[in-house]
């Protein structure tokens, strides 16, 4: 095979993939409508309608957008009345909101392991957690994926406990035709500015019940109550309204997210087909039946396939090649500042963390010959590890500066 571009050949993939976000004259001219507006806060006509679009986008009847998706997850716990002396049982494999947001509301999170396959909260682990102090589960869509949600939603109501989805990964995703934020009580999204669907920041919550929906609404909007007067407060609330700007980007960037959708999931497919014949690359299991547009694409990297190169080593070989990677960006959440407890321990979490890499999700919008390139590009890779990793090793007492372009130091 061709030289690796890490030392000096041509990368797998010359055409860049496309870049995120990604952006135009629609969002140009939406922004300037809202701007000509006048009305630039949450009663501009553009704030409605994206909660109502994006709420029957995810098949859901009621929708607020708000300012991030962390605030969104600690609104729909205050707004399920969960607070001190309650437990909310949170994969121990996610990004730190799931379980700070827990903190926030006065709450105690109780991390549990995931499945090694489906990277997703493990149903037998969630119901072996639960006390009659448990309150509520989060689920969180890793990746986009939904998994083992039949288990969860039966062993969530044998124990009358809500279900909430921590959807920040699966604009789009289904589980046999049903959407993420449908599934349980309510759903959390994020519209950070890495996510499918963005505006900066910004987050929503989508959900079936209308009791908690108005809840929502009151606890974003200063205690008031929907369709009531300004000067009536009936509860501390907060103000986490999203600005009509930020409504005005999504608007346009949910419609371009319905025509990717296609093209995500086909390359998605073509990927997973591709990468699972490498040896020593295994891709996060998507169950039967659950389509996911996919934030992220994560798999396995068994070293020991790759003459024992390091995994930080193999990404770096990855990105010279043209694949936008990075090795786990999750620690495990029980290793993490005010989580961390030395007496817990979660071997799949531990090992996603230690042995996972993910490819970012804008690879869905490249061509099929650049998706085949991802592959042929480990194949290159596995193919000249020997060589990359004796190399390394030989220059760990090299000059500084050959070791900082192979990013040793």
């Amino acid at each position: 095979m061709d030289k690796l571009a890490l030392l000096g050949g041509n990368p797998s993939i010359e055409t860049p993939f496309p870049q995120w976000p990604v952006f135009g004259q629609q969002e140009q001219e939406a922004l300037v409508e809202t701007l000509n507006s006048g009305q630039w806060d949450k009663d501009n006509s553009v704030v409605k309608s994206i909660e109502q679009e994006f709420a029957h986008f995810q098949g859901c009847k009621y929708g607020l957008v708000v300012t991030n998706g962390t605030h969104t997850l600690e609104i729909i716990l205050r707004g399920l009345g969960i607070g001190a002396g309650d437990e909310v049982i949170v994969p121990a494999y996610t990004f730190v909101a799931t379980a700070s947001a827990v903190i926030m509301v006065g709450a105690k999170p109780i991390l549990v392991d995931v499945c090694p396959q489906t990277m997703t909260l493990d149903p037998a682990a969630f119901e072996q957690a639960i006390t009659p102090k448990t309150k509520a589960v989060m689920v969180v869509h890793l990746g986009g994926v939904i998994g083992h949600i039949d288990d969860i939603l039966q062993i969530a109501q044998k124990h009358e406990i809500q279900v909430i989805e921590d959807a920040a990964h699966a604009h789009g995703s289904t589980a046999k035709g049903r959407l993420a934020g449908s599934l349980g009580i309510a759903g959390s999204f994020s519209f950070q500015a890495s996510k499918t669907i963005t505006s900066g920041e910004g987050g929503a919550i989508v959900t079936n019940n209308q009791k908690l929906f108005h809840k929502c609404w009151t606890l974003i909007n200063c205690g008031r109550r929907l369709g009531e007067s300004l000067g009536k407060y009936y509860e501390a609330g907060s103000n986490c309204r999203m600005t009509a700007f930020q409504a005005a980007i999504l608007s346009s960037q949910l419609k371009r997210f319905k025509v990717q959708v296609p093209q995500r999931l086909h390359n998605i497919k073509t990927l997973d087909d591709a990468l699972s014949q490498i040896k020593g690359i295994t891709p996060q299991h998507r169950p039967v039946n659950v389509d996911a547009p996919g934030y992220l694409y994560i798999f396995y990297y068994d070293s020991t396939a790759f003459n024992h190169l390091p995994r930080r080593l193999f990404v770096e070989a990855l990105r010279a090649e043209g694949i936008p990677s990075l090795i786990s960006a999750y620690p495990p959440i029980h290793k993490t500042g005010i989580f961390k407890d030395e007496q817990l321990k979660f071997p799949n979490t531990e090992r996603i963390a230690a042995q996972t890499v993910w490819i970012r999700h804008r690879v869905f919008l490249g061509t099929s010959q650049q998706i085949e390139g991802i592959s042929q590009a480990i194949e290159k890779i596995q193919t000249h590890s020997y060589k990359l990793n004796n190399m390394a090793n030989t220059l760990v007492l090299g000059s500084a500066a050959i070791q900082k372009k192979l990013n040793l130091i």
